[in-house]
């Protein structure tokens, strides 16, 4: 069992700053310079002793020499006061000291339109490079706008950085940044409306605005000559990363033409305006003109949903992409969410469980035996809010259903904390399904569990040998059987890389509770399962 404290910031606090030699104090007087505050970590320098604002420092004739050791520790101090000051610009600009937030804004419409201008600038901006290997990360500030409710169920124990799963090359990025920068993306004249929803929530409806994409032929078009060439090479490349060189040149076979036909379907559609008014008046009738294409344009960019974080209001990734509370709102939509019995489910409190090991168990009980109210008590604010709008957890019905839970900690990361299950029953008098060692499944007398998996899929190799191979052994000169035999050694090394004994449910903290996060036990297995993936690749590049 391994255990982390959540960080603490042991930063020594900052003085306030004195008032300028020759100031008033208020009695008429000159203001004395407080002495300075007693460290409270280690004095790497020895701090210069107070003296009075309206001393007078004593001159020396210029032949009198200073001793060597206090010249030294002169410029000692002079260094410490300029990184001290460095230190707390820097922590200022950053909103490292906490005196500024980067995110959020003081109104839903405001932060709206900040996610708004920010998406049209990261589109603008984007690094290929960044989103390949670290999708989050490639969302740049736009990161900042996320709700801190929301950022905070990102599971932090395993990372993952695929940049060297293609061995792009130069070549290969410097054309993705030409092809994409090709094209830009503007936004004018931006205007919207609130619907409240409870208090916390708001739905923001863009009203009026005109979107525009925009193409450099010229640009595109010296891109596109690129691509073949560049491509192949590219090809050729990670073939060979991955101990397939090809025996012959690779040719894509593109057809002939078809970056002129590319290039006249540009012109011919670009400039592509939106007018964010005629997504407005699609939502109220429900009808968007003969642009077919409008109504799943409207919905990826006609609304967003913020909530209220910490007095300030923030994009919810969470609630703006749910089926029930998302782009696709309509009218009867908003009344449903705005009625009273919906809007009061979104002030339900959060449950005190001390320990990340209770939360677990206190949500099965809900799930089994509880009304709404005490399900949605057992989960994280962000998920509240998003089972709540959508009613998610209305329809789960476990009525019937008997259960034994025992879990136990197997990680800690900041304020999240891994729980393996280490026995979760669920049984009636007919049926009976148990989890036990973490990720063992019993159903009906027959137990599966996940180490089997490390028996070898001989099935599996079978079926790829039964695959048409004939193209691509035509393009590369490669035979199946290398392929195969690399897919093998791929698989069985990312399977053994899986640990059974890491598999688990996440708990996040909030206000002092322990509570199980679903979407961050999901998204943490994911990235377990992507990682092994990643191991199993990379043991086979050469």
């Amino acid at each position: 069992m391994t255990s982390e404290e959540p960080g603490q910031d042991h930063t020594p606090p900052v003085p306030a700053a004195p008032q300028a030699a020759g100031a008033q104090d208020g009695t008429g007087g000159p203001a004395q310079i407080p002495p300075p505050l007693p460290p409270s970590g280690p004095v790497w320098f020895e701090p210069p002793q107070p003296i009075a604002a309206a001393a007078t420092p004593e001159l020396h004739p210029i032949a009198t020499q200073p001793r060597r050791g206090w010249t030294r520790r002169r410029i000692g101090l002079g260094l410490a006061a300029i990184v001290v000051v460095v230190a707390l610009v820097a922590g200022f600009v950053t909103g490292g000291f906490g005196l500024l937030n980067p995110g959020g804004a003081a109104s839903p419409a405001e932060e709206a339109t900040k996610v708004a201008q920010k998406s049209v600038r990261l589109f603008n901006s984007l690094s290929l490079k960044n989103l390949l290997s670290n999708p989050l990360t490639a969302a740049g500030d736009l990161t900042m706008e996320i709700a801190p409710s929301e950022a905070r169920l990102e599971p932090g124990f395993t990372t993952l950085d695929n940049a060297d799963l293609l061995a792009l090359t130069t070549d290969s990025l410097d054309l993705l940044g030409e092809l994409s920068g090709s094209f830009t993306l503007s936004l004018d004249g931006l205007t919207s409306e609130v619907i409240p929803v409870g208090d916390e929530i708001a739905l923001v409806n863009f009203t009026g605005g005109t979107l525009t994409v925009t193409a450099d032929a010229e640009r595109l078009t010296a891109a596109l000559a690129k691509v073949e060439p560049v491509t192949e090479a590219q090809l050729t490349a990670t073939l060979t990363r991955y101990g397939l060189p090809p025996t012959k040149a690779i040719d894509l076979n593109l057809p002939s033409g078809w970056q002129d036909d590319l290039l006249n379907q540009v012109k011919t559609s670009l400039p592509y305006t939106v007018n964010l008014a005629d997504c407005a008046a699609g939502r109220a009738s429900g009808r968007y003109g003969d642009r077919v294409e409008m109504a799943s344009i409207c919905a990826a960019i006609g609304q967003v949903v913020v909530v209220k974080d910490g007095g300030r209001w923030y994009l919810s990734p969470l609630l703006t992409g749910s089926l029930g509370l998302g782009a696709g709102t309509g009218p009867q939509d908003v009344t449903e969410l705005t009625s009273p019995e919906r809007v009061a489910l979104l002030t339900v409190p959060a449950a005190q469980h001390a320990n990340p090991t209770e939360a677990p168990g206190a949500l099965m009980k809900a799930l089994l035996h509880g009304e709404e109210r005490a399900k949605l008590a057992e989960l994280p604010l962000a998920e509240r809010r998003y089972v709540a709008a959508t009613s998610m957890l209305s329809q789960v019905d476990l009525s019937g259903f008997q259960s034994t839970s025992r879990f136990s900690e197997i990680g800690r990361k900041g304020q999240q904390a891994k729980l393996r299950i280490d026995q979760l029953a669920l049984t009636t008098p007919e049926t009976s399904v148990e989890i036990t060692d973490g990720s063992c499944i019993t159903m009906d007398g027959t137990t599966s569990c996940l180490s089997d998996l490390k028996r070898p899929a001989a099935d599996l190799y079978a079926a790829l040998s039964m695959l048409d191979w004939a193209p691509f052994e035509d393009a590369t000169g490669i035979s199946n059987d290398k392929v195969i035999h690399k897919i093998q050694a791929a698989t069985d090394a990312a399977i053994a890389a899986l640990d059974p004994s890491q598999i688990g449910v996440v708990a996040v903290q909030e206000d002092g509770s322990w509570l199980v996060s679903l979407s961050a036990t999901v998204a943490e297995l994911q990235k377990q399962l992507l990682a092994a993936v990643r191991t199993g690749l990379i043991s086979i590049q050469e």
